[in-house]
């Protein structure tokens, strides 16, 4: 694949792919967030949900998560790289909308906090669009994770910085008291079988040369 892996992406490819793969996603998170096909259901609390307090500041990075959906698909320049993320994108977030059609997940939020701050009506506001259902498995997790692992190939340098901060960014689902730690880890399996999946498909497509891979 050494002829595809030199070709750059255009722009119109990064903005087809955002708002085709971008509309689906948020279309059917947001009718499926007001409009539960199923009875939603919860998961018992973990050890870490328990031990860790609710934190109102960390609705910035939380809602940070959501804005690189939309930025990181700009630091992938390969079409080899660009066309993974996107098949890899497309997996996880099928199995992702697969979930919370037939196995809605909700959360019971903390007191929606009364205090005149950038950060209390960030999140009044973020609940008022955003119901506490469609936990599992994490979208804020594992969107940005896919897209993170396609960056880091063709920056690898920052490979630890990015990572160090998406780590600790990945945090705020659990201090926003937006998900259960279960939905964490429903994530990471998400995002390795996206991954090892997307892979093989793209393996067995034809390479520039119009032959297979």
């Amino acid at each position: 694949m050494a002829g595809i892996d030199q070709e750059r992406v255009t722009m119109r490819e990064r903005l087809t792919a955002l708002v085709v793969l971008g509309t689906a996603v948020v279309g059917a998170y947001c009718y499926l967030n007001v409009a539960p096909v199923f009875t939603p259901g919860t998961l018992p609390m973990t050890a870490l949900d328990q031990a860790i307090p609710f934190i109102l500041w960390t609705v910035w990075p939380y809602v940070g998560l959501n804005v690189s959906n939309a930025v990181m698909p700009f630091f992938v320049h390969k079409r080899s790289n660009f066309r993974q993320l996107v098949v890899t994108l497309s997996i996880a977030m099928a199995i992702s909308i697969l979930f919370w059609l037939f196995w809605p997940i909700s959360f019971a939020r903390p007191d929606v906090p009364t205090a005149n701050t950038a950060s209390a009506y960030l999140y009044r506001a973020l609940i008022q669009v955003d119901q506490p259902l469609n936990c599992f498995p994490s979208a804020h997790i594992a969107g940005p994770a896919v897209q993170l692992i396609f960056v880091t190939r063709e920056n690898p340098k920052l490979k630890f910085a990015l990572w160090g901060i998406f780590g600790l960014a990945a945090l705020t689902v659990l201090t926003t008291k937006q998900h259960y730690g279960w939905d964490v880890l429903g994530a990471v399996a998400l995002v390795l079988f996206s991954y090892k999946l997307g892979e093989r498909i793209v393996s067995r497509w034809p390479s520039a040369g119009g032959t297979a891979s």
